[in-house]
């Protein structure tokens, strides 16, 4: 279906048209009208006070590409090239990870276990576009956060972010998890790992399958790259060091089982606004 008419259609005409080729989504509207402010290069309010503006010819095939997009199941942080997290913008392409709101969870927790900590070295593993980095990074100028990622276009994407943010307290290391870290170098690790399990249907199905897979899906039922970070922490972590890793809604367990088994204690786990178990933390007991 094409937005098209034989008069030139104002902003606010586009906008109801656009929603009503979403209809699928669940916020058709509000895309519509995101898609809208990104054409313009404006914000939602500007969308708003241009709603009678007609669009040049080149703006209206932009904005019908874009809708089209979106109807394809392509995700609108990936349509704007932005995505707001921990109340600052994020810039997002087709090589990171979105950041998604539950992941602000983990900041929150990070930031506990480095409390009364002055001059605090941070490990934040498989950091995509930096947004668990640069988060940390601005509550605590006081600490050094190492974005460590093996991606280089994630990495070159973390840079901008940190740039646009100030975010000098922020170095980046490329790597695969806790490889190439010295020993106990770390007062936390923290990390977003990929855990959805690799046979599921919504890698295919849903809109993550724009998304970096590599950045998504583990092994082992989902947990193959936590096992990995956690059995390799202890080496990187100061006595007493503590780290925080986002997993899934069901593998709390198996996550606590793996600190456990691993010399970590004060094993706690952490649930999202959905109820859902999604943040375990601990502290590593040097023997």
């Amino acid at each position: 279906m094409r937005l098209h008419s034989p008069t030139p259609l104002a902003v606010d005409e586009l906008v109801r048209a656009g929603g009503g080729l979403l209809s699928s989504s669940r916020s058709a509207q509000l895309d519509a009208e995101l898609i809208m402010a990104h054409v313009l290069r404006c914000d939602r309010a500007g969308v708003y006070k241009n709603a009678k503006q007609t669009l040049a010819p080149a703006q209206c095939e932009r904005y019908q590409a874009l809708i089209d997009e979106r109807r394809q199941g392509r995700p609108i942080a990936q349509i704007t090239g932005v995505q707001e997290f921990w109340s600052l913008p994020f810039e997002v392409d087709d090589t990171v990870l979105i950041p998604r709101p539950e992941t602000e969870l983990l900041v929150e927790v990070a930031l506990t276990l480095v409390r009364g900590t002055g001059d605090a070295k941070v490990a934040d593993l498989g950091s995509g576009c930096g947004a668990i980095a640069v988060a940390v990074a601005k509550e605590r100028p006081d600490v050094n956060v190492i974005a460590v990622e093996k991606s280089p276009a994630a990495l070159r994407v973390a840079a901008r972010n940190c740039a646009m943010h100030s975010a000098s307290n922020v170095s980046f290391l490329r790597a695969s998890w806790l490889g190439c870290v010295a020993p106990r170098t770390f007062n936390l690790i923290v990390s977003n790992p990929p855990y959805v399990r690799d046979d599921d249907p919504a890698l295919r199905d849903s809109e993550i399958r724009f998304e970096p897979l590599d950045a998504l899906a583990a092994s082992e039922g989902g947990v193959r790259e936590l096992r990995l970070i956690i059995e390799s922490a202890g080496n990187a972590l100061i006595a007493n060091g503590g780290i925080a890793l986002e997993h899934g809604y069901n593998q709390g367990p198996a996550v606590r089982d793996l600190l456990d088994k691993n010399g970590f204690a004060q094993i706690a786990t952490q649930c999202d606004l959905a109820g859902h178990e999604r943040i375990t933390h601990g502290r590593y007991h040097r023997t």
